[in-house]
């Protein structure tokens, strides 16, 4: 709309505002130069039933003058006085397709009612309903943009989307707008059937906390109607999560080939959608090894100038970040094993240790293996860890512990001890032979009991 640059003041001191927002004068009106100017909130154009904001702005600084503001001739009440030259006036759902506003002022209680300014007031109908022309998760399934287009100008609008998973019931999100005509969507479940619909608003003018009060009107935004559905199956998830892997290292052959065994933990099962087909070892001459996913170890022959394994966990919807396997050794020194405690009755042990290292560690490893099998078992620690726990242990078993530095530069030796998390009575006495049996003198020797029946150090 166009705001009147100039006011025309008339002998009988009423002002009429045309639909175009030129005056209609009588004969004997004089040109006049405004007392202010009006501002309208969202905007003189505006969506039927909408709420305004009129601001009245006089050019004197004076707190004594009386403001008014009125709707087709008619005064608008209440209204707040903003600062000494501001008035504001709030026009509740207004309905009318044409208005005009006129803001005057008093100095005094004896002076005549004084015009300052006008516009004209034009209302629409609601907003024509948006559609959703594309829904794309990209290589994620937590999060979608969703692709939307209306036909009319999109300035005072904006767009509200509402989702519903499998058919249950409707579920308003924030609006998060990359730019226009593109949202995102946040938190969605992966596999999961969702419908979406859209509307824009043109969202009403609203006061501020300070200047509102409990009579002061409030109102729902003018919305457009829900678009038609449409309907999207979110993808499965990918792993996240590189897997935690550990090695294995046998002695080199004549030809500088070395057996690694790779081992590792199975991913969280909330990490991942589908079904765990494989794994990948890549080695770092560019060699790739496929490992069974049943499996929770893999043999890999590693040349001499190997120095590292990348291991990732392949599945259904996607693969693993790689998990970096170092094959070097460090020079740094290693960790400290300080205290081996039994707990839980033998069941567990409660290691702690010291470390000098600084900003190099990556992380720690405990591994423990029970004598005589030799079944290794293992959990992998922060970098800022002293202690662990480790459980599953068995009464009467030697576990032979030892604790790893894996670092920039390498993994470090190992700090070792051998521990029963909890001693008992041997399982049998050793076999005895007398090999010289003299006068008060007897020779006797006996066997070694094997590990598995000591049950204790002896």
């Amino acid at each position: 709309m166009n705001l009147l640059p100039t006011v025309w003041r008339c002998s009988t001191m009423f002002l009429i505002f045309s639909i175009q927002g030129c005056p209609l004068l009588p004969a004997d009106c004089q040109h006049f130069i405004p007392l202010g100017s009006l501002t309208i909130e969202p905007a003189p154009v505006f969506l039927l039933g909408s709420n305004l904001t009129v601001y009245c702005h006089i050019t004197d600084c004076e707190w004594s003058y009386k403001i008014y503001l009125e709707l087709n001739r008619r005064n608008v009440s209440p209204s707040i006085r903003v600062n000494c030259t501001t008035e504001m006036f709030l026009l509740p759902h207004i309905w009318a397709p044409r208005s005009s506003v006129v803001c005057k002022m008093q100095r005094s209680q004896k002076s005549a009612l004084r015009i300052v300014n006008g516009n004209d007031l034009r209302a629409g109908l609601i907003p024509e309903t948006p559609h959703i022309i594309q829904i794309s998760f990209g290589n994620s399934s937590t999060f979608a943009t969703v692709r939307w287009k209306t036909n009319e100008p999109s300035v005072h609008l904006r767009p509200q989307i509402r989702l519903r998973a499998n058919n249950s019931s409707w579920e308003l999100r924030d609006r998060s707008e990359l730019n226009e005509g593109l949202m995102q969507l946040d938190h969605l479940r992966p596999l999961t059937g969702y419908e979406l619909q859209i509307r824009t608003c043109e969202l009403p003018s609203r006061l501020t906390p300070k200047t509102t009060s409990s009579s002061m009107w409030t109102s729902k935004p003018v919305c457009s109607k829900w678009s038609p559905s449409v309907r999207k199956m979110s993808p499965g998830k990918s792993p996240s999560q590189e897997p935690h892997v550990w090695r294995i290292l046998a002695d080199r052959t004549s030809d500088g080939l070395r057996n690694v065994t790779v081992i590792w933990k199975p991913l969280p099962p909330d990490d991942y959608s589908g079904e765990l087909l494989q794994y990948n070892i890549l080695l770092d001459d560019g060699h790739e090894e496929v490992c069974a996913a049943a499996s929770s170890l893999c043999v890999v022959q590693v040349p001499a100038g190997v120095q590292a394994l990348r291991v990732s966990a392949v599945t259904s919807y996607g693969t693993s970040p790689p998990a970096n396997l170092d094959l070097r050794h460090t020079g740094v020194s290693v960790p400290i094993l300080q205290e081996l405690t039994p707990v839980d009755n033998g069941s567990s042990l409660f290691v702690t240790w010291s470390s000098t290292f600084g900003e190099e560690v990556l992380h720690f490893v405990i591994q423990w293996e029970n004598e005589p099998e030799r079944r290794l078992q293992w959990i992998m620690l922060g970098k800022d860890q002293r202690n662990a726990s480790i459980s599953g242990l068995s009464a009467g078993v030697m576990y032979y512990v030892s604790l790893y530095a894996v670092t920039t530069r390498g993994i470090s030796d190992p700090s070792s001890k051998l521990i029963y998390s909890k001693e008992e009575k041997p399982i049998s006495a050793p076999n005895l032979f007398f090999l010289v049996h003299k006068s008060r003198q007897v020779l006797v020797q006996w066997d070694e009991l094997p590990v598995d029946q000591r049950r204790g150090f002896i």
